[in-house]
């Protein structure tokens, strides 16, 4: 279901903005949105991406299509006994372009799928630091069934321009006991000034 059918589209949309905020000191002064965008204004960062999670990502695209939602629109899912908040796929927008930062491999299933449009969060600056690494054209992101060793990524990556946006969306902050706790937790976080 549609976190705005549980929250309302108020609250839905002050708690993306605030958590997005959040997740990175770089997005605290952008203006953060929450919208349909076409696909092919979406530009990878990362090099590669793992066969078994773009087949999940497809799988997740699939339960969109048959649920009548809009992908990627911020979904609550049930799985054994947790609740699971599921954020679109975050974008950074600047006078350089548009730049997956998380969400990449849900990002390549709609590419696949040949869709017009997704909805993702945007974070949108004039200017933002240097991205993490350089981007590749999205003929060149390598699909792999094994991960690429880190002492070949790392050589490639500015640490200090990482954001830890894939580590902080997928983590256990997005879990909830129930759907009253996670209803609880959107509406305390968009409560929240700022």
């Amino acid at each position: 279901m549609s976190l705005s059918s549980v929250v309302g589209d108020d609250v839905s949309h002050r708690y993306l903005d605030r958590v997005t905020r959040a997740v990175w000191r770089g997005y605290e002064h952008c203006a953060i949105t929450v919208k349909e965008t076409p696909v092919a204004n979406l530009s990878p960062v990362a090099h590669s991406v793992g066969a078994n999670r773009l087949a999940f990502a497809s799988t997740l695209l699939d339960r969109f299509h048959e649920a009548h939602l809009q992908p990627y629109e911020p979904v609550v899912l049930r799985a054994g006994g947790i609740v699971k908040l599921v954020c679109p796929p975050l974008v950074e927008a600047s006078r350089s372009g548009s730049y997956i930062m998380d969400g990449m491999h849900r990002v390549m299933a709609a590419r696949q799928s040949q869709l017009d449009t997704i909805t993702v969060t945007t974070a949108s600056a004039d200017v933002f630091p240097a991205l993490p690494t350089k981007p590749p054209r999205w003929s060149a992101v390598e699909v792999r069934t094994r991960p690429r060793p880190l002492n070949e990524i790392l050589p490639s990556y500015c640490d200090r321009n990482l954001r830890p946006t894939a580590a902080y969306f997928a983590s256990a902050a997005f879990d909830y006991e129930s759907l009253e706790a996670l209803v609880a937790a959107c509406e305390s976080v968009a409560a929240r000034k700022g």
